[in-house]
C-alpha cells in the first residue's frame, strides 16, 4: 500500500543517513516482517546481530520469521540463544511455546508459557495461554496449580487459572479461581 511504501522509503532514508542506527533497521526488518518479506527481515537482524552479538534483537527478530515460516526447530535454537543472552527476557519462552504447539508438543508449550507468566505476566503467552487447544490447556492448568499451591504468595496464578478455565468453557472451575484470586489479593 501506499503508506507502507511511504515508510518504507522514510526508513531507508534514516538508514541512509545514520547507518550506524540500529533502531532504523529494527523498524525496518519489523516492517518487512509484516509484510512477510522474511528474508529481507532476516539481512537486516543478521545486521543487527553483527553490529552487537551480544543483543537480543536480532535473535528475537530471526527466531519470530522462523517461526511465521513454521522452521519450528530453527526458531526454537534462535529463541533458546536469546535466553542464553537475557536470563531475565520473558519473550523468547512465549515464543518458543508456539514453535512447541507448531510442533504438537504441549508440554513443552505449557511450560514455557508458565515461565513467561512466571518471570512478568507476559502478554503474548497470556494470550496465547487464552488460545491454545485442549491439550496444551490441560497441561497449562496442571502447572499452574503446582504454582498457585506452592505457597510463595503469589496471587497472579488463581487469576490466570480462572481465565484459563473460562477460555475453555469450564465456567465453574473459573469461578472457583476467581474467587480465591480476589481473596488472596485482599490479603495480599
Amino acid at each position: 500500500s501506499y503508506i507502507k511504501n511511504m515508510a518504507l522509503s522514510e526508513i531507508c532514508l534514516a538508514i541512509k543517513a545514520d547507518p550506524k542506527e540500529m533502531d532504523y533497521l529494527a523498524m525496518r526488518a519489523d516492517l518487512y516482517y509484516y509484510e512477510q518479506e522474511y528474508d529481507k527481515a532476516n539481512v537486516d537482524f543478521e545486521k543487527i546481530i553483527a553490529s552487537n552479538p551480544g543483543q537480543v534483537a536480532g535473535y528475537m527478530g530471526i527466531g519470530r520469521n522462523l517461526l511465521a515460516e513454521k522452521s519450528y526447530d530453527a526458531a526454537i535454537e534462535k529463541f533458546n540463544y536469546a535466553m542464553k543472552l537475557d536470563e531475565e527476557f520473558s519473550q523468547p519462552y512465549a515464543f518458543r511455546a508456539d514453535c512447541h504447539i507448531g510442533k504438537g508438543d504441549y508440554l513443552s508449550a505449557a511450560q514455557d508459557l508458565v515461565r513467561a507468566l512466571d518471570m512478568d505476566g507476559n502478554d503474548r503467552a497470556f494470550s496465547t495461554m487464552m488460545e491454545c487447544n485442549d491439550t496444551c490447556y490441560e497441561n497449562i492448568v496442571v502447572l499452574m496449580n503446582i504454582k498457585a499451591t506452592s505457597g510463595n504468595g503469589d496471587t497472579d496464578w488463581d487469576y490466570y487459572l480462572g481465565v484459563a478455565h473460562q477460555q475453555h468453557n469450564h465456567f465453574q472451575e473459573a469461578i472457583l479461581n476467581y474467587k480465591k484470586s480476589l481473596k488472596n489479593e485482599s490479603h495480599a
